[in-house]
């Protein structure tokens, strides 16, 4: 009965459809009525663009109802933060906004200690101060949405082929993750734009632009700095025409742009706003620490060198901890090294990009919910070279879920109840630890690039 529902739901979207592509529809028609022996494939071309159209069409329909959704739950935040005991909308929205505030005042948005990103965040958000509250959510929804297109851009042109890229695009418009966090007020879904972007010029090997539009996520936030690498390598590997002194022309043209727009945006700000923009949206990220909301590995330890007698030097203190950031920093390090050897071709480029991403995510030091967007948001555009069985799929993702489950439950009771469950949380981050690599592995041994068809 399941399935019967399912294709009465698809037949009741096909007017609508083919309403939208009935200019295609009328030349495939025309041909065939042309047609006086019509014989297989006669009409193939017209066919296509029609079928292609209607695809296009589903995808628009989709993110109308993906946008929608996620206006609903922009909606639904505000009711629940106010009778809700846990709050839906994350903490830091309220500074975006003040943020925000600032800046329209011609104040520094780093003003208040806790604004740890680029300025344009701030101008981003000038509507939540000058419009409604609510308008930075539907901002970072609006990016999330048009994340799901440059998903189908990608997978189709990897792929070439519309039906899986439609449905990989469906599977970041309606996933749980991906629709909380935008609705929360979270902004790694518009540095995750960029870096798709990005993505999709290099693969067309444009590379003045893949630079640029990397370049701006690594403003945005600095974590897509880990990808520069895997982009350089990938230069134009499939180039026929005096390969080797192109290959050398692509890499710099592609560094060149790169720098020059980092350059030219840290700078700029840097003038704007002094040493605390640097101190702020660069320095702090790199010696960050965090005791909660943390699923990382590395959470306890970090609550166990919270606390540091006075008797203890301050010379001391600094060299243990570049030792300790030494130790965490090391192997993600050499794991990203290792994943850039083995998937060093454009074709590869997207999974590429997804372990660095996942390896970086899982081995950092501050791991909270919004960072997995980071590896998630690549997924898609890589699926249809995945082969998974049904029940490994359920598997993968009850047990993911299950897990951060578990750690928010012992999380909840420490931050909310005060029950002293340091210990617990550990255990559960450890745990966690291990399934993420369970899935990582999983992925890596099931990947198949030979479905990729574009580009090689």
């Amino acid at each position: 009965m399941d399935a019967v529902t399912k294709a009465r739901t698809r037949l009741r979207m096909y007017p609508r459809l083919i309403a939208e592509c009935r200019h295609e529809g009328k030349i495939y028609a025309s041909c065939v009525a042309s047609q006086e022996d019509i014989k297989q494939n006669a009409c193939v071309n017209e066919f296509q663009q029609f079928r292609n159209c209607v695809l296009r069409a589903a995808v628009k329909l989709g993110t109308n109802i993906g946008l929608l959704i996620r206006i609903l739950l922009c909606i639904y935040s505000n009711f629940h933060d106010k009778y809700f005991k846990v709050a839906y909308t994350d903490v830091d929205y309220k500074v975006f906004t003040y943020a925000a505030r600032d800046v329209i005042a011609q104040r520094s948005p780093y003003d208040q200690q806790a604004y740890r990103y680029s300025p344009l965040i701030a101008y981003l958000f000038t509507p939540n101060v000058l419009l409604h509250p609510i308008c930075g959510k539907i901002i970072a929804s609006i990016f999330d949405v048009y994340l799901a297109y440059r998903i189908y851009r990608i997978v189709l042109l990897t792929f070439n082929n519309p039906k899986k890229a439609l449905q990989c695009a469906q599977i970041w418009l309606y996933a749980p993750l991906s629709i909380i966090i935008c609705t929360r007020g979270n902004v790694d879904s518009i540095s995750s734009v960029f870096i798709l972007l990005a993505l999709l010029y290099h693969l067309k090997e444009q590379y003045v632009w893949s630079g640029v539009l990397l370049a701006v996520s690594v403003h945005l936030r600095l974590y897509p700095i880990i990808f520069l690498l895997p982009f350089l390598v990938t230069c134009n590997q499939f180039s026929s025409v005096d390969r080797l002194k192109y290959t050398y022309k692509s890499k710099l043209t592609f560094l060149a742009s790169f720098v020059v727009t980092v350059a030219a945006l840290t700078g700029a700000f840097y003038y704007i706003y002094g040493y605390k923009f640097i101190n702020a949206s660069v320095l702090f990220h790199v010696s960050r620490q965090d005791i909660k909301h943390n699923f990382s590995l590395y959470s306890y330890l970090q609550y166990l060198d919270a606390y540091v007698p006075e008797t203890v030097s301050k010379n001391f203190v600094l060299d243990s901890n570049l030792t300790k950031n030494l130790v965490i920093i090391l192997p993600s390090v050499a794991l990203q090294l290792a994943i850039t050897i083995k998937y060093n071709t454009l074709k590869h480029l997207p999974f590429n990009l997804f372990c660095s991403a996942f390896v970086f995510v899982i081995l950092n030091k501050v791991l909270t919910a919004q960072y997995f967007i980071w590896f998630f948001s690549l997924l898609p555009v890589f699926l249809p070279s995945i082969v998974l069985s049904t029940k490994k799929v359920a598997a993968i993702i009850g047990t993911w879920i299950g897990m951060q489950a578990l750690w928010l439950f012992a999380a909840y009771l420490l931050e909310f109840e005060g029950y002293d469950t340091f210990i617990y949380v550990h255990a559960c981050s450890l745990l966690f630890y291990f399934v993420n690599v369970w899935i990582l592995v999983t992925f890596i041994n099931t990947y198949n690039a030979q479905y990729v068809k574009k580009v090689d």
